[in-house]
């Protein structure tokens, strides 16, 4: 279970990258599950996808497998995000198929330099 600490870490950090983001004209959407994520990853069809491997970090590794090998949706880039550079967590994010791992709490200008090395790709 999550505790109300882990709980309210993680609305704050919800909250600051999508602050981030409206500032650069982004529009954001913020999941609650794994089921809701895949459902937005499907109708929406987003630009960007952003993932906390630490909340929960199971579900966000199944989440991206998810993704990339049963929706085939490799051409969206992913960043996965740690609040703590977790020995292999960049090695993890990498053998998922993440694009860009952030280590939280993440700068403006780092998501913003993250933001245009990806979607200009595309």
């Amino acid at each position: 279970p999550i505790s109300r600490e882990d709980l309210v870490a993680r609305i704050n950090s919800a909250l600051r990258i999508k602050t981030i983001l409206n500032s650069m004209g982004c529009r954001v959407f913020i999941s609650e599950n794994k089921l809701e994520t895949i459902r937005m990853v499907q109708t929406i069809q987003p630009d960007l996808i952003i993932l906390d491997l630490q909340i929960p970090q199971e579900t966000n590794i199944a989440t991206i497998h998810q993704i990339r090998q049963e929706i085939k949706q490799d051409s969206t880039p992913i960043f996965s995000m740690t609040s703590l550079m977790l020995q292999g967590s960049s090695l993890l994010s990498n053998s998922l198929g993440v694009d860009e791992h952030l280590l939280k709490p993440v700068s403006p200008g780092v998501l913003d330099e993250a933001l245009n090395k990806h979607l200009q790709k595309r």
